[in-house]
């Protein structure tokens, strides 16, 4: 006798890979515009809290300017002249929703605490939503 396998063992696990697969597929198409939203908000968290810090340890006010019409945003040393520190592009399909931060301009003072709290929202091109709420403290959440 010989030992190996049937042709339709192999067409049935082919049948099952291509089932897994099927499945795999739509459920990151389903996933894919939350995991980038997510991305974003924690990006944008980040540079948050890294403006925060640099305006503490170099003892010199820094900014992050929120740019809506072209989704992006600026971290700067508030000095004469000023100095673009970093320049951020939102992924393509997200875009700033709102901020209530006056003027897009988040301001660290050298506590890393700010004088401008409020919220800013991105927006996937889905229509989700993140809210990333910054406190006086200086503190950052997503929600």
């Amino acid at each position: 006798m010989r030992k190996g396998f049937t042709i339709i063992e192999i067409l049935v696990s082919f049948g099952i890979l291509a089932l897994i697969l099927g499945v795999s597929v739509l459920f990151l198409r389903l996933a894919g515009p939350t995991l980038t939203l997510r991305s974003a908000a924690r990006m944008l968290s980040a540079d948050l809290r890294y403006t925060a810090e640099l305006a503490n340890t170099t003892q010199i006010i820094h900014a992050l300017r929120v740019d809506i019409p072209n989704s992006r945003y600026l971290i700067v040393r508030k000095t004469d002249p000023e100095v673009l520190v970093k320049e951020v592009t939102l992924n393509q399909g997200i875009t700033f929703f709102t901020t209530t931060i006056p003027a897009g301009n988040a301001e660290f003072n050298i506590l890393g605490a700010t004088s401008t709290p409020g919220l800013i929202t991105i927006q996937h091109q889905s229509g989700t939503t993140s809210t990333i709420d910054l406190r006086p403290s200086g503190y950052v959440r997503i929600n």
